[in-house]
């Protein structure tokens, strides 16, 4: 029998409020027509200094989202 198959994104992030809405927004349409899943989304901040940590606590809302940092 053969597993589904299911995608993990790794998305380092640091400092990049400006583009991460942008950035969900085409990912979770390529995402959601993938056959397969639950696919899943994983940031990882590095310090950023600017608002991208609590836009990346937003996007955890999203069931398949998770954040690290």
């Amino acid at each position: 029998m053969t597993r589904p198959f299911s995608l993990s994104v790794a998305i380092p992030v640091h400092n990049e409020m400006n583009v991460l809405p942008e950035l969900l927004r085409r990912l979770r349409s390529v995402l959601d027509n993938l056959t397969g899943g639950p696919h899943q989304i994983v940031f990882v901040d590095d310090g950023s200094t600017d608002a991208t940590f609590d836009m990346r606590d937003r996007a955890e809302d999203q069931p398949r989202e998770r954040g690290s940092g």
